[in-house]
């Protein structure tokens, strides 16, 4: 349905009701709608002041016989508009230690538009700017770093800038209102400072590059691939000649970095074979604070690429964990303690020992030529001491002695009482000689009884007695 004629449509104004809202300098800004199809709508209605309560009426001014015909809002509630700031302008082919100009602009954060009117609500505002050094580089800015806006072109400019280091750089950007309702940081894109005397090498030749760093890309890498790029970018340049990069893009996979060389065939060979070089050294990039170190790996045009060398290096040799060095410690200390407490226990309960005494126990001299056994004079046979008993010497019966030419059998075998006296070693030979006195008595037979040797079974010296078998007397 069509209001009014083709030359005469009905139009529809939005007011703010007198009285509503929090701020009484709040002001409607935008223009009218026309009624089409029925339909009135606003394509660029605000508020001036942010606040609470507002009320808008809106009301038909054409024609003015329709006046009565009106409609109001809800009350609004209005949030501070979420502003941001942009660098529109800076002058092209930036050189290094040449004054350079640049300006900056507020824009609104939703639309990317920039605010022409900047002035709202009486604000002013002001900026500052320094240098974002997301990896480490040794330039400076130099020149009047804080500046006002100027509320007809909606602008902040910097005039008579410096920067000292071929390098790229980022400018962080400081933006507030007065009265305070905005403070806000805004970053730009990457600007290179090139040497005064910098030439473009002949693109003779090219290679595209692939690059593998560690790390989790999640952590260091996304969001940041902008930094990446210009730290390896930065590196690259300036440590190569005749040879220029660019393309650079990373992905997943660790950190894989793929960019562009080309140059003369001189410098594309020259910078390939040093980053191949670098990359066996580990080249490290440091990014906001992360590490990333290269993997021993490089592609050119797709294929492995090992520089001057035959081929991929040898693995080094794997360091042996500190955990396992522990580990083996532990146990072997352990082991010994064990060792040393069974040693200790069965020790105490098998009782002293000693070793022989390396001279035979039995006073009693061997006749010579006879084989030492265990328990005489060897020093390296070892047994348990038995305590030794002091008995009194043994005391033998008398003797009877027959006359010269006189023999007679015995008509049963002499028995000796059991000999009483030092204990001879329980492993003692039987080739042992026994040496026993016999003291004079009144009831011998004879005063003259000579001192008579008994040897036992299995040694007959000259002059002794064998008391193993009978016995002729003369």
């Amino acid at each position: 349905m069509n209001l009014g004629t083709v030359a005469s449509r009905w139009e529809v104004q939005a007011t703010i009701r007198a009285g509503s809202g929090s701020d009484s300098r709040a002001q409607i800004i935008g223009d009218n709608a026309v009624f089409k199809d029925g339909w009135a709508n606003f394509t660029n209605l605000a508020i001036s002041h942010s606040g609470q309560g507002y009320i808008i009426d809106f009301i038909i001014v054409k024609p003015e016989a329709a006046s009565s015909f009106r409609t109001a809002s809800n009350p609004l509630y209005l949030s501070d508009r979420l502003l941001s700031g942009k660098l529109f302008t800076i002058t092209e082919g930036l050189t290094v230690d040449e004054p350079f100009t640049m300006s900056v602009g507020i824009t609104d954060a939703v639309t990317g538009l920039e605010i022409q009117d900047i002035a709202w609500k009486s604000h002013t505002w002001t900026c500052s700017v320094e240098l974002y050094k997301p990896f480490p580089q040794n330039g400076d800015l130099t020149g009047s770093t804080s500046v006002t806006f100027d509320p007809i072109t909606g602008r902040a400019t910097f005039t008579s800038m410096t920067l000292n280091e071929f390098s790229i750089y980022y400018f962080k950007f400081h933006i507030r209102s007065s009265p305070g309702d905005y403070d806000f940081l805004v970053e730009s894109e990457p600007i290179t400072a090139w040497p005064a005397d910098y030439v473009t090498p002949v693109e003779e030749d090219s290679a595209h590059v692939t690059m593998r760093f560690n790390g989790d890309y999640a952590q260091v890498a996304a969001g940041k691939e902008g930094y990446l790029g210009s730290a390896l970018w930065v590196h690259i340049m300036d440590t190569y000649t005749e040879v220029t990069a660019g393309n650079f893009s990373f992905s997943d996979g660790s950190v894989v970095a793929d960019f562009d060389l080309t140059g003369t065939t001189t410098g594309v060979n020259y910078t390939l074979i040093g980053l191949w070089n670098e990359v066996k050294d580990g080249l490290t990039l440091v990014v906001e604070g992360n590490s990333l170190r290269a993997q021993v790996s490089m592609l050119v045009d797709g294929e492995d690429y090992y520089g001057m060398d035959e081929g991929p290096p040898a693995a080094p040799a794997a360091d042996f964990p500190i955990g396992a060095i522990i580990g083996v410690v532990a146990v072997v200390l352990i082991v010994a303690v064990f060792v040393g407490v069974f040693f200790y226990l069965k020790k105490k309960r098998r009782g002293p020992f000693s070793k022989t005494e390396p001279k035979d126990e039995d006073p009693v001299e061997q006749p010579s030529g006879s084989k030492p056994g265990p328990g005489s004079d060897n020093g390296s046979f070892i047994e348990m001491k038995e305590p030794k008993t002091m008995t009194a010497p043994a005391v033998l019966p008398p003797l009877r002695m027959a006359p010269p030419g006189y023999t007679q059998h015995l008509v049963k075998p002499v028995a000796l009482p059991p000999v009483l006296g030092s204990s001879v070693p329980r492993r003692a030979s039987a080739a042992s000689i026994l040496t026993v006195s016999r003291p004079n008595s009144a009831a011998s037979r004879s005063n003259s009884m000579p001192e008579v040797d008994i040897t036992l079974p299995g040694m007959s010296p000259r002059g002794s007695i064998d008391l193993g078998a009978s016995a002729d007397l003369p």
